[in-house]
């Protein structure tokens, strides 16, 4: 279904399944570190540190209930949150976006996963309950079977999506989820809307800020989402990928079906997609934000080292 205005055109990104080419990579970058040092250009939180000094560091598969419990609370101080349900969502919407960015962006930019597995992640955590840094244990990455890297362990896998979710969902996200929801008593949709989201937030904020054509990151996302299924209820559950048009510009975004319960932070109020808004406001503002991406600078995902 398409929702149309003067200019400004939203449709849902399965409705446009068959429009998407299976993704290509052309050009990549040599070696891991290269690799992830581009994904980190896209910001903060694609950085993946090194762990030379391990003092600080946390690792993800040692978090104990009490570790996450204070986490929690730090996030519920810093937001301003005295709810301890909205504290346990806004802590595992940063936690998954954390973990999930590197990866992510890795795989739309290149086609490479690399391991986020909880046994190979290390966390430090802000005073604010969010996780401030990353770094993996091992260089290690699932790629197309052609694609060898010299400094890293290889993993070689013709099927990206269930690599992708096995690493970053099987393996990490959705242990954490389960800890998290029964101890706070999250309803289903709540606590998988609090990761689907940020997967689909991610995936905006690379569409918007590197030249990876918006066909290959929305088939990557819909793949993604329809393949993760119920433990996701990423597709008009929890939310979904929209394609966005205004005028010759197309990109995408990701729209929830989900509440946050960040408005219950003192003065934050609902988030532009907050599905708690009518239509006309949650439209409203998607078409603000679309106009309102950058036009330059933008990280270029094939003008790095020749074919591999």
């Amino acid at each position: 279904m398409r929702d149309e205005g003067p200019g400004f055109q939203v449709t849902p990104v399965r409705a446009m399944a068959e429009a998407l080419p299976a993704p290509h990579w052309r050009n990549r970058p040599v070696t891991f570190a290269e690799t992830m040092k581009v994904v980190g250009q896209l910001g903060e939180r694609f950085v993946v540190s090194g762990a030379e000094h391990r003092d600080g560091w946390l690792a993800a598969t040692a978090l104990s209930d009490a570790e996450i419990a204070g986490e929690v609370a730090a996030r519920g101080r810093a937001a301003g949150v005295e709810d301890a349900k909205a504290a346990a969502v806004l802590f595992l919407q940063t936690y998954a976006y954390r973990v999930a960015a590197p990866l992510l962006a890795a795989w739309v930019l290149f086609g490479r996963l690399p391991d986020v597995s909880a046994g190979n992640v290390l966390l430090r955590f802000g005073a604010d309950g969010r996780p401030s840094a990353l770094a993996l244990r091992r260089p290690r990455m699932t790629g197309l079977p052609h694609d060898r890297l010299p400094d890293a362990e290889g993993v070689a896998s013709n099927d990206l999506t269930g690599a992708a979710i096995r690493l970053l969902l099987d393996d990490h996200l959705l242990p954490l989820h389960d800890r998290v929801r029964a101890r706070y008593r999250l309803g289903s949709l709540l606590a998988k809307g609090a990761v689907t989201s940020q997967i689909g937030l991610i995936l905006t904020w690379i569409d918007a800020h590197s030249t990876a054509p918006w066909r290959r990151t929305a088939g990557i996302g819909l793949d993604f989402f329809e393949r993760a299924g119920d433990s996701l209820a990423g597709q008009g559950k929890a939310g979904e990928i929209l394609h966005l048009s205004l005028g010759v510009a197309e990109g995408i975004t990701f729209r929830r079906g989900t509440c946050c319960l960040a408005y219950k932070a003192p003065h934050k109020g609902y988030c532009g997609g907050c599905p708690l808004k009518k239509p006309a406001e949650i439209r409203a503002s998607q078409e603000k934000k679309f106009a309102e991406r950058p036009a330059g600078g933008l990280l270029a995902d094939w003008q790095l080292s020749p074919v591999r």
